[in-house]
């Protein structure tokens, strides 16, 4: 599986398709995570902030649910809050202060 991620986020990137890279790096997060892997999941969450903090694309990870909240909780302990830039900060902060609907649906998030 783990492979097959990779293999869709270097494709994805080529093409230029940033919310398939983002989305597969939440993904691999949540992987890795399940392997017990939590260096992985946190290099892979830190990859995903990066990315989507520069377009405000909360919504793809508001889409996970309230499973992305423990996923960044878990995932943050792990790394050096200083290791993300203060975009991906900011966008930590708006995604943890969103009202989490537990379908994932979020229908009245513009990003």
């Amino acid at each position: 599986v783990w492979r097959l991620l990779q293999d869709l986020q270097v494709a994805s990137a080529k093409l230029g398709r940033s919310r398939t890279v983002i989305k597969t790096l939440i993904i691999k997060a949540f992987a890795a995570r399940a392997m017990g892997n939590m260096d992985d999941a946190a290099s892979a969450i830190r990859d995903a902030l990066a990315l989507a903090a520069g377009q405000g694309w909360r919504r793809m990870f508001l889409e996970e649910g309230p499973a992305i909240v423990t996923l960044l909780d878990e995932t943050l302990k792990h790394m050096q809050i200083a290791s993300l830039n203060a975009d991906a900060v900011t966008f930590l902060a708006e995604v943890f202060s969103a009202n989490i609907d537990p379908d994932g649906l979020h229908r009245n998030d513009p990003s």
